[in-house]
This record gives structure tokens, C-alpha cells and sequence, in this order.
């Protein structure tokens, strides 16, 4: 009777769309919470999840991002865009991100470790938000766009934060 009654409430997960992830609820592909890694320790943001500013800075491209949860908890964050000095042929060697501020030269801005497991915290986060925002033709639209020019705010948020995804996504170890 037991093994019935188990065998049946996994069939009522399948046709509902919920599924248990590493001990969460999930909803089709959204969980209930997401856990940022940080070297300090970890931040828990419980689903909605909204990015609430987007700061694109002129100093090459740095990203400074901030996040909020339902209960209005936000994590702060920048990928950071500055300039390098290269010599000729020489590639750009990737930079890093900083949590704490929107800026990695703001007080108490810490870097993570590059392709880390941090990093992949992070883009965990900015990937679900993604998919909650918008649908697989609008990523595949904002994608192939060159240029930022025209996009509504909307859509430029949802541009920048692809590009985070693409570069960050380009490093995991």
C-alpha cells in the first residue's frame, strides 16, 4: 500500500511539473530559492527574483548589477569591464567579478575566484531571471542584435544581463 501511494504521488509530481531538486520544490525549471556562494558564506534569495538596477559603466564595460528577492534581500554584483593595457597579438585575460558593490574600485567590493563555483552561483541566478523575463524567441532576438540602439529598457536589461551570462558561461571550470 505504501509503494501505491508513493508511485502515485511521484506520478502527481510528473503531471503537475513539480519536481523535488536537491530537496526544493521545483516548478517546470523554477525553484523556490537560489544560493549565492560567496567566500564569506552564503546568500539564500527566495524566488521571484527581479534585477533591480542594471549600471553599465564607461570604463570599457563594467556590469554592476543588483538583485532583489521577494523579501526585498538584494545582492550586488559587477563583472568588471576596465581596460587592460595589452601588448600587440596579446589576449585580454579575463576579469573578474565582485560581489558586494557595482563597482569593483567601491568599498567593500570582493572578487571571486574566476569559473569558481561563485561564479557559477551567479549565473544560476541571472539564467533563471532570464527565463522567467523572456521567452526562448526573445533571447533568440536580443542575441542576434548588434547593436543596443532602439532596445526598450526591457530589452536592454535582458541584453546585458547575456552578456554577463555569455561570459561567465565561457569560463566555468
Amino acid at each position: 500500500m505504501k509503494k501505491r501511494l508513493f508511485g502515485m504521488v511521484l506520478i502527481c509530481f510528473f503531471i503537475s511539473g513539480i519536481s523535488l531538486v536537491k530537496g526544493q520544490l521545483v516548478y517546470g525549471n523554477q525553484k523556490d530559492s537560489y544560493e549565492i556562494i560567496l567566500p564569506s558564506g552564503i546568500i539564500v534569495l527566495e524566488t521571484p527574483i527581479t534585477v533591480e538596477d542594471i549600471q553599465f559603466y564607461e570604463d570599457g564595460g563594467t556590469i554592476g548589477v543588483i538583485i532583489k528577492d521577494k523579501n526585498d534581500k538584494k545582492f550586488m554584483f559587477c563583472l568588471d569591464g576596465r581596460m587592460q593595457e595589452i601588448k600587440f597579438g596579446e589576449t585580454p585575460k579575463p576579469t573578474h567579478v565582485y560581489v558586494g558593490a557595482v563597482y569593483p574600485e567601491t568599498k567593500g567590493a570582493q572578487s571571486i575566484p574566476i569559473g569558481g563555483k561563485e561564479e557559477k552561483s551567479i549565473l544560476d541566478v541571472l539564467q533563471a531571471w532570464l527565463d522567467q523575463e523572456l521567452s526562448s524567441d526573445e533571447k533568440e532576438a536580443l542575441l542576434t542584435k548588434n547593436s543596443v540602439i532602439g532596445l526598450s529598457e526591457k530589452e536592454l536589461k535582458a541584453h546585458r544581463i547575456l552578456h554577463i551570462i555569455k561570459s561567465l558561461k565561457n569560463r566555468q571550470i
